[in-house]
């Protein structure tokens, strides 16, 4: 799944657009024929979703999900656009777009979208996390007995962070992916949010995302099922964790279980 640094590098490129007149647009295969000879007034990320608004007044809200992407063609047919759930053509060339969600709206109603309204603070935004926020939002007692890896992926805690970050924090903290959360202190949890501002910000823009160092290779844990550990050389275990099921990697090592919240077996 696209996760925040790929929405914010997608903003910046769409963000090339701004003020360029548009020669179509198009939406799960219907051309916007009142968006033509519009233009872009500007592109946003707000964690994993991407809010683009146009100089008529309105505004689209796009959220890839899992599978979906952008791809920029310098040519693109009628039937090419048509398929793809959005699409912007300009000039220059086209943007494409596979999403789960595409949400039309009124660009000054944008910001109030229910969806966006329930994000937790967006690590990778302009200014700096509100790390208390997150903290507090974290200590809610709904959350005491969640496992620091779901509680990671929950974007109404902090907007942003996907699986493979999941997994990379959680190891580079030596923390397994199924310990309590009240078993942590604030110290730590505002150090794992604040690792992970700092890894997202770093790879916006990067074709591969990379979160360990470039000499031994792009990640720690993620995708290195029964590869050997690179601090202690114990085999990488992968298993699915309740309740999104994403595949969790973790060093049994490195990241042991805790009578507070054990790692099941490995698949």
């Amino acid at each position: 799944m696209p996760e925040g640094d790929n929405i914010h590098a997608h903003a910046g490129e769409l963000g090339a657009l701004v003020g360029e007149p548009l020669t179509g647009v198009w939406a799960r295969g219907v051309e916007m024929r009142g968006l033509r000879g519009r233009a872009l007034a500007s592109a946003q990320a707000i964690g994993k979703h991407l809010v683009l608004a146009f100089d008529e007044g309105s505004a689209v809200r796009v959220h890839l999900g899992i599978a979906g992407g952008w791809r920029r063609l310098r040519r693109a047919t009628t039937a090419t656009l048509a398929q793809a759930e959005l699409a912007l053509e300009t000039a220059s060339g086209a943007f494409l777009c596979k999403a789960r969600t595409i949400e039309w709206t009124r660009a000054r109603f944008a910001a109030g979208a229910r969806a966006l309204q329930r994000l937790g603070p967006d690590l990778i935004s302009d200014r700096a996390p509100d790390l208390d926020a997150i903290v507090a939002r974290a200590r809610r007692p709904e959350h005491a007995a969640r496992a620091i890896g779901e509680l990671l992926l929950d974007q109404a805690i902090a907007a942003g962070l996907g699986n493979v970050y999941k997994c990379e924090l959680c190891f580079r903290h030596g923390l397994n992916p199924w310990r309590r959360v009240d078993s942590l202190d604030d110290a730590t949890l505002r150090a794992l949010f604040a690792d992970g501002a700092r890894l997202m910000r770093a790879n916006v823009g990067r074709a591969r995302t990379t979160t360990d160092r470039p000499s031994q290779g792009r990640h720690y844990v993620y995708g290195r099922y029964r590869r050997a550990c690179l601090r202690c050389g114990t085999p990488i275990a992968l298993a699915r964790q309740r309740p999104s099921l994403r595949p969790t990697y973790w060093c049994p090592q490195c990241q042991p279980e805790m009578s507070s919240g054990g790692s099941p077996r490995s698949s």
